[in-house]
């Protein structure tokens, strides 16, 4: 997950999490909605499906070639169509609902932190430092009919390989110290951005997308970034150019590496008809403070 985040500041701050929630106007529990509005397609971490998994499904039916031969290949792309706008409408309103309930929550923060800090320090006290607000930027929707025909049209596939030896399964071991000096790692920001560090599609909401590196192969979709608060991350970018991050600061990089958790989807050649199988590949990564990477896989049909 992204961090910094509202998600964990509401995990961690449970005034800042009320606040929130009397601002609140949305469907969901306020927790998940924080979640989804970082992270608009994936579970939560108590794995809560999200409202818009579904995405990717119809705009498969209602875009996807009909079958030539399929009396109802039209009424049903008619069908998940209409679906498709009702959904990506309720998307939206509950976008603004969660939007508005955080920004009035940190409006009201903000107005007592600066309150505090007019109270001069008592003796023995020091005036906490303090971060600069993140200013968050709200995502546009995108309904170009050739955005959409780009994500279904095509056969997505990948075979993450491991690149360095090693094991994810014997990472954390040991007792050394929590962080590392990460100075190879970063290293990668020097180097001048190349065509294969770009993802297709990406919502950055919180990356700088210039930052955006590869940590593998072109065509796969890991990669590492900083973030506006200029934090570190790594990144998996789903083919519908949502993502999933960790980032931390600079000094704080863990020496067993940056881990990150995921699952793609992977869509392969059609079948029967107009209906194209998909599969998920469960991913996990680390990147390590020498700069080096090691994942795996575990692809499993859903």
């Amino acid at each position: 997950m992204a961090a910094p985040s509202e998600y964990l500041r509401a995990k961690r701050d449970a005034e800042f999490r009320d606040r929130v929630a009397r601002a609140y106007g949305g469907a969901n529990d306020v927790l998940d909605a924080l979640w989804w509005r970082e992270h608009p397609g994936s579970p939560t971490p108590a794995g809560v499906e999200s409202p818009a998994a579904r995405r990717a499904e119809l705009q498969r039916t209602a875009f996807a070639p009909a079958a030539k031969g399929s009396a109802d290949a039209v009424p049903r792309a008619d069908r998940a169509a209409a679906e498709l706008a009702q959904l990506d409408a309720a998307l939206a309103e509950e976008r603004e609902a969660i939007d508005q309930a955080v920004a009035e929550a940190t409006a009201v923060g903000t107005a007592l932190a600066v309150a505090d800090a007019d109270e001069p320090p008592t003796d023995g006290e020091t005036a906490p430092a303090r971060r600069p607000q993140r200013v968050r930027r709200r995502l546009a929707a995108v309904a170009a009919v050739g955005f959409v025909l780009a994500l279904v049209g095509g056969a997505v596939g990948f075979t993450l390989a491991q690149a360095t030896g090693g094991s994810i399964a014997g990472l954390g071991a040991g007792g050394g110290p929590p962080f590392a000096d990460a100075s190879a790692a970063l290293a990668i920001f020097d180097r001048p951005s190349q065509p294969a560090d770009q993802p297709p599609v990406l919502y950055a909401v919180q990356l700088r997308e210039e930052t955006l590196r590869t940590l593998s192969m072109a065509d796969t979709p890991l990669y590492v970034a900083r973030d506006i608060d200029d934090d570190v991350c790594i990144v998996l970018v789903q083919d519908n150019g949502t993502y999933t991050a960790n980032c931390v600061p600079p000094d704080r990089f863990p020496s067993t590496g940056l881990l990150i958790r995921g699952s793609i989807a992977v869509t392969g050649r059609p079948s029967q008809g107009d209906q194209l199988p998909q599969s998920f590949v469960d991913v996990e990564a680390s990147w390590l403070p020498d700069g080096t990477t090691v994942w795996g896989q575990n692809p499993q049909t859903r």
